[in-house]
C-alpha cells in the first residue's frame, strides 16, 4: 500500500501533468533505499531496513522538493 508521501506525490503530478513517479529500489547494506524520478529530477531516500518505508523516504524528499 502506498504511503502518504507516495500518494501526495502522485497527486502533485497529476495535478501539474507530469508522467508518474517511476521507482527504482537499490539493495544497500543494510536494507534498501529507493531512487525516484519525477519531471526529470531524482531523489534518493535514506536507506531503510523495509522496502515500503524506503519508498515513502524518497517520496518525501521527491514531495517536499517541488510542494
Amino acid at each position: 500500500m502506498a504511503g502518504k508521501y507516495q500518494v501526495l506525490l502522485r497527486i502533485l503530478c497529476v495535478a501539474r501533468g507530469w508522467d508518474r513517479p517511476e521507482y527504482e529500489i537499490v539493495k544497500g547494506n543494510c536494507g534498501f533505499y529507493v531512487i525516484v524520478v519525477v519531471n526529470g529530477y531524482s531523489f534518493t531516500g535514506e536507506e531503510a531496513y523495509e522496502l515500503d518505508y524506503a519508498k515513502e523516504l524518497a517520496a518525501q524528499e521527491a514531495y517536499n522538493y517541488f510542494k
